[in-house]
């Protein structure tokens, strides 16, 4: 070896000695704040259980569930660094969103790993979906507290970089009406039909619904196909002419709902790959 070369390669392998030894503890720091977030507490152990919750969106702006109230929407938990079922399941989720007949339902994804996922990043993550803004919500906030919205708002057992490959479909009540498996497409019809179902329901009579902050177009908000103007005979009428609402109908229906979700994942999936 030539001796000049030598100490190129000294500081060469010097560099990578420091490199490497900078990422272990890194590395190893990262896997002691999360076993400290693990530990740290049970949902329960926080106090009465949350009725509403607030978290920080991707914008950097609060968002309050309360915003929610009288509408349909549908949650799920996710982290950005996932290595396979997140993407998947956020593609079904932008997938379902860009249906036009879910345009007024909206999507509260939320991270389980806050640490990492800031606004910043959660709006680069979202960007990867083309994600509306005003329809489909990125949110974090401290780890304890996405526990609690979890498992007292959601039904949900939620750990850091740990969450259920669910859909939680939730109707105009507030109301958790079903869990859907976003990987299956069977559930992704499931989850596709009862938001339409859900969407058809008259809100409580006593929502309080905050329209100011709602993003959904206040003129069409409460449109549903119960309308007290049509009358239960024109209702019955359009039940009988479609065959929608009766139980050959419903499962006519949904069976073309999956294929055609079938194929649009298949599509869906090409076009992000």
């Amino acid at each position: 070896m030539n001796h000049s070369a030598v100490p190129y390669w000294l500081t060469l392998f010097v560099l990578i000695g420091v490199a490497y030894g900078g990422w272990k503890v890194w590395q190893v720091e990262q896997d002691r704040a999360y076993r400290q977030m693990a530990v740290l507490s049970d949902p329960q152990d926080l106090g009465p259980p949350l009725t509403e919750f607030t978290l920080t969106e991707r914008s950097g702006l609060a968002f309050h569930s309360h915003s929610l109230a009288g509408q349909v929407w549908a949650a799920s938990y996710f982290f950005a660094n996932c290595p396979g079922v997140c993407r998947q399941m956020n593609q079904t989720i932008s997938m379902l969103s860009k249906s036009e007949d879910l345009k007024q339902v909206r999507f509260v994804s939320i991270t389980c790993d806050p640490i990492n996922d800031t606004p910043e990043r959660l709006t680069d993550y979202a960007n990867r979906f083309d994600a509306d803004p005003e329809q489909w919500l990125f949110c974090t906030g401290e780890m304890d507290y996405l526990k609690r919205v979890g498992n007292d708002i959601l039904g949900l057992t939620v750990k850091p970089k740990n969450h259920a490959k669910h859909l939680l479909v939730v109707d105009r009540a507030g109301k958790v009406r079903g869990q859907f498996d976003l990987i299956d497409s069977a559930h992704v019809t499931a989850a596709h039909d009862l938001m339409i179902q859900c969407l058809a329901e008259e809100p409580p009579a006593k929502a309080d619904v905050d329209t100011e902050n709602s993003p959904i177009d206040k003129s069409t908000a409460d449109q549903s196909p119960t309308d007290e103007s049509v009358s239960g005979e024109e209702r019955a009428g359009a039940v009988a002419k479609t065959g929608i609402g009766t139980a050959d109908g419903r499962s006519a229906a949904s069976s073309r709902n999956q294929r055609k979700i079938a194929r649009e994942l298949r599509k869906f999936s090409r076009m992000k790959t």
